[in-house]
Formats: structure tokens, C-alpha cells, sequence
């Protein structure tokens, strides 16, 4: 596998979370690009994603099990 960095990395761990049904950890998401991203890369990359996602209805969160997508505080009451 190539060394994905930058967007293209971005891109990928944004394909990865919004596809996975459960939160992703930052070791998953490292398996995945077959070790061509360190951890710092990946923290980085998920710091872009979470900021590129201000604001919108959908946002990047932390949570004990991983990093997950999930509908924002403020759209909850009409899901």
C-alpha cells in the first residue's frame, strides 16, 4: 500500500468511520493503512476531520471505544 498523507489520509479515515458501524480506534485505523501512517499522523488527521465538520448537523466525536461520526446535540430532537 502507498503512504497516504495529508488529505488523501484524511479522506481514507473519513471513508473508514463513516462506513463502520462501531467506533474506530486509532490502532484500527493504523492497521488498515498497513502501518503507513504513525499515530501522529492519524491524531492529526482526525483533528482536520473533526474541524472540517464544525458546524454541520453531523460531527466527529471521541468517545471511550474509539472516534465515531454522530448526529450533533442540536439536530437529536428531530431523529
Amino acid at each position: 500500500m502507498k503512504i497516504l498523507k495529508g488529505q488523501e489520509l484524511n479522506d481514507f479515515i473519513e471513508a473508514i468511520l463513516l462506513s463502520s458501524e462501531d467506533p474506530v480506534t486509532i490502532n484500527e485505523i493504523k492497521e488498515l493503512t498497513k502501518g503507513s501512517a504513525t499515530n501522529l499522523d492519524i491524531n492529526n488527521a482526525l483533528e482536520e476531520i473533526k474541524l472540517n465538520w464544525e458546524g454541520k448537523s453531523v460531527e466527529l466525536t471521541q468517545v471511550a471505544s474509539g472516534w465515531r461520526f454522530q448526529v450533533t446535540q442540536k439536530m437529536q430532537r428531530f431523529i
